[in-house]
């Protein structure tokens, strides 16, 4: 629901009424209009000093993209899809505030184009994935990194686009959203400590004891493949308990629950309590 400019001026300028029931009044309002007035309350900030007013700007802030984010999710997780694009452009609008996603699509559509001019029906598995590495490591040069919780943009997809750095949430779902686009089953996997992909044989049947054949490994951090055995080892000295790798139809909902687990801690890293809280909130849910 958007306001006009002139109530969206006597709304701003209310934040700093101290009657905490106006106050109130004039949030829930800002809330409705959503994430257009987000940069007008980053301009106020900026001019801020008083303690008090830049919390409850943080605090108004902090509900618009939460609830946005949630309801985006809410939609996501009704739909029988659960698209990966669309998960990650819902975090990038969370990131990014209100971003245009025409130039997120040109983006993913520009890195798919390019891996597609070199398959063809020929090619092996490994084949396929290290031209999807040579694409996206050698040609477009993204740069990757361990998780840094002081960087939040580190987790958005957009960023990646467009800085060409990320750590391992937007750079997995990138892989995984090319893999889509072009019929390569490349899957997230549940592997302790790790954020692995897993290039998938689906011609095996899913059933409740027979998950699909997992063909190896990636680390989507360099591409680096890794076979059946490497994982097995690694598994073997983390947790000797540890026997199953996940591979089922729910691995995209847990894949997005990290995702946003991690994002919440780096919000709480960075002093952001009310996105952090809020993200909690939708983690609950998943």
């Amino acid at each position: 629901m958007t306001g006009t400019a002139g109530e969206i001026a006597a709304l701003l300028n209310l934040i700093e009424d101290p009657d905490e029931s106006v106050y109130q009044t004039v949030k829930c309002r800002i809330i409705e209009i959503g994430n257009s007035i987000i940069p007008a309350l980053e301009d106020i900030k900026e001019l801020e000093e008083t303690p008090l007013q830049i919390e409850r700007i943080n605090e108004i802030i902090a509900s618009i993209l939460v609830k946005k984010l949630k309801k985006s999710i809410d939609i996501w997780l009704e739909s029988d899809e659960k698209s990966y694009l669309e998960i990650a452009f819902h975090i990038h609008e969370y990131i990014s505030y209100n971003p245009p996603k025409a130039d997120f699509l040109f983006e993913i559509e520009r890195i798919r184009k390019s891996i597609w001019l070199e398959l063809n029906n020929y090619l092996t598995p490994l084949e396929e994935v290290n031209i999807f590495n040579k694409v996206l490591f050698a040609h477009f040069k993204f740069n990757t990194e361990e998780l840094n919780y002081q960087k939040i943009n580190d987790f958005d997809l957009g960023k990646l686009l467009s800085l060409k750095s990320s750590n391992t949430y937007p750079i997995s779902v990138l892989y995984i959203i090319l893999g889509e686009m072009l019929g390569i089953p490349i899957e997230p996997v549940s592997v302790p400590k790790q954020n692995l992909l897993a290039y998938i044989d689906f011609t095996t049947a899913i059933t409740e004891s027979n998950n699909p054949d997992i063909i190896f490994f990636i680390d989507p951090l360099s591409g680096q493949v890794y076979s059946h055995k490497d994982i097995n080892s690694y598994i073997s000295k983390i947790n000797p308990q540890e026997k199953n790798i996940l591979i089922d139809q729910d691995n995209r909902v847990l894949f997005v629950k990290r995702w946003l687990t991690d994002l919440a801690k780096s919000e709480k890293e960075n002093g952001f309590e009310a996105k952090y809280l809020g993200l909690l909130e939708i983690i609950k849910k998943l």
